[in-house]
C-alpha cells in the first residue's frame, strides 16, 4: 500500500520482470484496472480488463502459469457479486489453478481481512499515522516498534518500501536488499 505516485506499479513491474527472467515465467498475464491507463503496456499483458472476471473463465482455459494483476481497483464500492469473485480468486482459484495474484491498493485497511490473510507478500510504504502503523505491524506479524524502526532506518525516498515475505519470514528493502 502507498499513496498515489508512490511506486506501487513500478514495484510490481520490477517483481514481474524478475520472475520472467527465471526458469518458470508467467505464460499469461491478466491486468485488471479501473482506468484506460497505458502503464501496464510495458509488460505486454495477455489482456487488460476493467472488471473482475468470473473465476470460472480463468480456470476453464489452458493458460499455463498465470499472473492476475489487480491495480488500484476500488474495493470499497464492490457489490456482493464482485466481493464473492474477489474472495474466490484469492482463496481458491489462486492456490488451486496455478494463478498468482498481485494486488495494488493505496489503503491497507480497505483491502478485506480475508484477502490480506491470503497474501504471502506485503509491499509497505511509509505511513503517517501511528495508529495505522500499529495495526499494519500486527497484521504482518511484526512488533510496531520494529516496523517503525525499519521505516525510519531504511525508507528514505518516496519510492522506497519494505517487502514483508510471509513465506520465508524475511524483510527486504525494495525487492532485493535483504534486511538482517
Amino acid at each position: 500500500t502507498s499513496r498515489p505516485n508512490g511506486g506501487k506499479t513500478t514495484a510490481m513491474i520490477n517483481c514481474f520482470l524478475q520472475i520472467q527472467t527465471g526458469d518458470r515465467p508467467f505464460e499469461t498475464v491478466i491486468v485488471i484496472q479501473p482506468s484506460t491507463s497505458k502503464e501496464w503496456d510495458i509488460i505486454d499483458p495477455t489482456v487488460i480488463l476493467s472488471d473482475i472476471p468470473d473465476p470460472d473463465t480463468l480456470v476453464d482455459r489452458d493458460n499455463g502459469k498465470t499472473l492476475l494483476i489487480i491495480d488500484d481497483f476500488d474495493m470499497t464500492k464492490l457489490n456482493r457479486n464482485q466481493q464473492q469473485k474477489f474472495s474466490m480468486l484469492f482463496r481458491y482459484i489462486s492456490s488451486h489453478h496455478n494463478i498468482s495474484v498481485m494486488l495494488s491498493y493505496q489503503d491497507f485497511f480497505s483491502v478485506s481481512t480475508l484477502l490480506r490473510k491470503c497474501c504471502n507478500y506485503f509491499f509497505l510504504w511509509k505511513v503517517n499515522s501511528k495508529d495505522e502503523l500499529t495495526l499494519i505491524a500486527k497484521r504482518v506479524n511484526l512488533d510496531k516498534h520494529v516496523l517503525k524502526k525499519l521505516f525510519k532506518q531504511y525508507l528514505h525516498k518516496k519510492q522506497d518500501f519494505l517487502l514483508i515475505d510471509m513465506v520465508t519470514d524475511t524483510i527486504r528493502k525494495n525487492l532485493f536488499e535483504l534486511i538482517p
